[in-house]
């Protein structure tokens, strides 16, 4: 989910996509971080009174995978005229590419931006572990860095749309892994793992709070720097 320089002081080595695709190529996209999502909304029950205690039901719960978000996605896009149908194929996976937030399909091909709906900030402070090498700056083997990051929805703007928006805040942690090609280059694999992530918003003008998790996975081959 990271978008930033490992090397932080010279900026030579670039993971999740500083250096990454335009989004409007065609073809096979690369240094794609996926992206999974499983969130519970909590939003009021019912409130009665029998005229000596107020009476509170239980909240109302619904669950939302990282299939229903890519559902409504595909319907705010539809309402919007930016895309033909409002569902995606079968296989279409979320990603963030450069930063941004695109859908593509199980080839890697773009469908469509989903940026202007979809929204992924990372916090200013990280506390980092393991070893980066001096010369090329790359992880070795492995490096891990903790920062705060946000996540965003909000389709209100689109007339037709889901009427749905939220804000979440969690601990990310990145795990990233360099191997040396014989060939040249190298093999970066890294994950993320938000475990907690909490916020609230609104669907249909009903305020909601909601915790769940998220996590991204990225792997490329690119040259040393």
């Amino acid at each position: 989910m990271k978008n930033k320089a490992i090397k932080f002081f010279s900026g030579a080595f670039i993971i999740f996509g500083l250096i990454a695709p335009n989004v409007q190529a065609q073809g096979k996209l690369t240094n794609l971080n996926f992206f999974t999502v499983s969130f519970s909304l909590q939003s009021q029950g019912s409130i009665s009174d029998d005229g000596t205690t107020r009476i509170f039901a239980n909240s109302v719960s619904r669950k939302i995978d990282t299939k229903d978000l890519l559902n409504q996605l595909a319907r705010d896009k539809y309402a919007q005229g930016s895309y033909t149908a409002n569902f995606f194929p079968s296989g279409s996976q979320l990603a963030l590419s450069g930063g941004l937030f695109i859908v593509v399909d199980r080839n890697d091909q773009l469908i469509v931006d989903v940026s202007d709906i979809l929204q992924f900030f990372n916090g200013t402070n990280e506390v980092l572990s393991g070893k980066i090498n001096d010369t090329t700056g790359l992880a070795s083997p492995t490096i891990t860095d903790l920062t705060i990051v946000q996540l965003t929805f909000d389709d209100t703007f689109i007339p037709g749309g889901g009427q749905l928006n939220f804000s979440l805040q969690g601990l990310d942690m990145v795990k990233i892994k360099d191997t040396s090609l014989i060939t040249g280059g190298y093999t970066e694999a890294s994950s993320d793992n938000v475990k907690n992530i909490t916020g609230a918003g609104q669907i249909n003008g009903i305020a909601f709070i909601v915790a769940g998790s998220m996590q991204g996975s990225r792997s490329e081959k690119l040259a040393v720097p």
